[in-house]
């Protein structure tokens, strides 16, 4: 029980960590530009390891296009 290791965050968690709207978190993961498991109609889970990765490749992506 003493485990705090997150597996999955939520549409807030990264909303926060990117500093963006709730709304726009789950626009991006409905369009399949964010990495996430869609749990109910208005519920959605990011894997962590996937958020990092993405972001990973995203700061990479950004740096070439500059």
């Amino acid at each position: 029980m003493g485990n705090t290791t997150k597996d999955y965050y939520t549409v807030a968690d990264v909303a926060e960590i990117l500093a963006i709207s709730p709304d726009t978190v789950r626009r991006l993961l409905a369009h399949g530009q964010m990495p996430g498991v869609k749990i109910s109609p208005r519920i959605w889970r990011i894997p962590v390891a996937a958020f990092q990765t993405w972001l990973t490749d995203r700061g990479n992506q950004e740096g070439k296009a500059l």
